[in-house]
């Protein structure tokens, strides 16, 4: 029965890591496909940030119990998921670790793209060596977003383990020997575009150090790449740009004896695995390749200096071959040096010490300072509105100008803002009337390493608070032409406890002028505005007529009838009063006495034709008396009535006051 295949299911949980494995057995044509499922923490799908995350899938005794057999190459499925950043899912990489190195797939081999659609990524490639779980078990997943401050989850993550299948050994096109303690050995080929040039290299395994470069290729070939593969098909190393130039160099320590496969070719070629190598280069001409190899030489004396570094974008940083020189400065007859970590995170801001290591086995140990100098990026809120509170003021607080902004290390929970670059409290502004409008203002935001960077957002404060109306009452007086129009103290008057937060108030009346057709209250509508808002309010304006009629009094001529009597008449009275006006038209009219006698005064009622009294003097009254001959004079009381008063014969004249009452 033939083992296949092995699938790692990394699955999502809301359990506690479990460090063994559920094996299912399936039995599917002659194959067996062995299937181990891992519970993740309780977070469940991956938070994969552009500082990676790092998976523990298996371990040198083969805790995970995969199948025992050779694997040579793997896939990788995950769900991707965009979260913050504004990340893209072609920017979503691996690195599958083993004891034999590391394989990298960047970026993903299907199901990637420029966007944050969420979608199935798939991830292929060749392991960095032979994996047999029975000699070494030891497998780590490293995930990551490149972008920097960015995130997306990655959930349903499954490993596929493909058994080993030796590929078909390339077509070389000359072959190189290495041996002996030391030597150096050149081959040239003429490489057309998009052709690669394979060399064949047999090592005996006496020497320790081999390097292969493309130094000497002449033009119009100016930019080479060059990798080395083991007969397995295994890349074991390559290079770009490390010769002089955009040419290539690499070394490689502790080949055991075999036969190698050295691949060179122009830029932007890909060393795959199985001997897949590809490129896309258009430049065509010869490549040189130069083997130079050596033995163990003096004693190697390591001595290391500690060196500081500061965290990228991403928050990462791994070792240059400058610090690396510089660990190591005064050294001797050093060559391979290895350092462990030589990878650091944010996880790691602080003293970090390493061990530097080389192949003789002469050891040291340093300390690598590793600082965050990176300021946050800081975004803005593109424009924002404010609205005074009713008091003409409205505090602003710096987070509230805050659009997504981020940091290598610091999570963004955990920036802080402000409106200083010196200092972080400073982080509550007030804003009032003379804010109203435009404003531009700058944040600042702050990680936890107290990076700090800035940006300018625009925000409008407005003021949407009416004035406070209030009116008070008046009251103004016709003027001799019976009209009266508000005046500036009236208004002041009336609007004198209006008050509003922000610009000055101004006040229409409704109406405003009044007549004669007015007197009494007048309901006056009251509208203020402060510019922006309105509001309005009733007042109370009562109008009065205080100015007397102008008297005018002309003297007339009266007649007595026949019976030495004579009564105003209307034509008398109008004549009296011509000329006399009222700011207001109309006026009543009374008279003293318009009753005329012959004696030139009130005459005796005593058989008098006068059958009534026009005006009453106020404050008399007439008693009821018997009745004779069914005639009576009638007390009524009001003194704006004509009292019908009987010529009652042989009865005493009406004419003496007791007290307050006629008798």
């Amino acid at each position: 029965m033939k083992f296949n295949k092995y699938t790692i299911f990394l699955m999502e949980s809301k359990k506690t890591v479990l460090k063994g494995c559920l094996l299912m057995l399936c039995m599917l044509s002659t194959h067996l496909f062995l299937h181990a499922q891992f519970t993740f923490p309780a977070s469940g799908p991956h938070n994969v940030t552009s500082a990676g995350l790092t998976i523990n899938v298996n371990d040198v005794g083969n805790s995970a119990s995969v199948t025992s057999g050779q694997y040579g190459s793997f896939d990788i499925t995950a769900d991707w998921t965009a979260g913050g950043g504004n990340p893209w899912s072609s920017e979503a990489e691996i690195l599958l670790i083993t004891s034999a190195g590391s394989f990298e797939v960047d970026p993903p081999t299907s199901g990637g793209a420029n966007n944050g659609n969420p979608t199935t990524l798939t991830f292929s490639g060749g392991l960095p060596g032979l994996y047999d779980p029975d000699v070494d078990g030891f497998l780590d997943l490293f995930m990551d977003q490149s972008f920097g401050g960015s995130d997306a989850t990655w959930s349903n993550v499954t490993i596929t383990l493909n058994p080993f299948v030796a590929p078909p050994i390339p077509t070389t096109d000359d072959m190189m020997g290495v041996s002996g303690c030391s030597g150096m050995e050149s081959d040239t080929n003429n490489t057309g575009s998009g052709d690669v040039y394979w060399l064949e290299v047999v090592v005996d395994g006496a020497s320790d150090t081999l390097t292969l470069d493309t130094e000497g290729t002449p033009a119009p070939v100016t930019d080479t790449e060059i990798g080395i593969y083991d007969s397995n098909g295994f890349l074991i190393a390559s290079d770009d740009d490390d010769g002089t130039g955009f040419l290539s160099s690499l070394t490689v320590t502790g080949l055991a004896a075999g036969t190698y496969y050295v691949a060179a070719s122009t830029f932007n070629t890909t060393f795959g695995a199985a001997f897949n190598v590809t490129t896309t280069g258009t430049a065509a001409g010869d490549i040189v390749v130069n083997a130079t190899w050596s033995c163990s030489g003096p004693p190697v004396t390591l001595m290391c200096t500690d060196i500081t570094v500061d965290l990228d974008l991403t928050g990462n940083y791994t070792l240059t071959s400058a610090d690396s020189a510089a660990i190591v400065a005064g050294s001797m007859n050093h060559m391979d040096v290895m350092f462990s970590p030589n990878t650091y995170s944010c996880a790691d801001i602080g003293d970090v010490p390493i061990a530097v290591s080389e192949l003789s086995g002469a050891m040291c140990n340093a300390t690598v300072t590793v600082q965050d100098n990176t300021p946050p990026q800081a975004f803005c809120v593109g424009s924002g509105n404010f609205v005074l509170m009713p008091s003409g003021m409205s505090v602003l607080q710096a987070f509230q100008l805050n659009q997504n902004s981020a940091d290598n290390c610091t999570a963004v929970g955990d920036l802080r803002f402000s409106f200083s670059d010196t200092d972080v409290n400073d982080n509550v502004m007030m804003l009032d009337c003379s804010n109203i409008g435009s404003n531009s203002i700058t944040m600042y935001v702050w990680d936890e390493a107290d990076n700090v960077s800035s940006c300018t957002a625009t925000i409008t404060v407005s003021d949407e608070t009416p004035p406070d109306a209030m009116c008070n009452d008046i009251t103004v007086s016709l003027d001799a032409n019976g009209m009266y129009t508000l005046t500036s103290a009236d208004s002041s008057a009336i609007t004198s406890v209006t008050t509003d937060a922000c610009g000055t108030v101004t006040s229409t009346f409704s109406p405003s002028s009044f007549t004669c057709a007015d007197i009494g209250v007048v309901d006056v509508t009251v509208t203020y505005s402060d510019g922006t808002n309105e509001s309005s309010c009733v007042a109370g304006v009562t109008v009065q007529d205080t100015m007397a009629p102008v008297a005018v009094c002309n003297d007339i001529v009266v007649y007595v009838d026949d019976n030495g009597e004579a009564v105003l008449s209307s034509a008398d009275s109008a004549a009296i009063v011509a000329g006399t006006t009222d700011n207001c038209g109309d006026f009543m009219t009374t008279f003293s006495n318009d009753f005329f006698t012959c004696g030139g005064g009130q005459p005796d009622l005593q058989g008098s034709s006068r059958s009534a009294v026009p005006v009453v003097i106020e404050g008399t009254s007439f008693e009821n008396e018997p009745v004779f001959a069914g005639i009576q004079y009638t007390d009524t009381g009001d003194a704006s009535m004509d009292h019908a008063l009987a010529n009652n014969v042989g009865e005493p004249h009406v004419n003496s006051t007791v007290g307050s009452e006629l008798e």
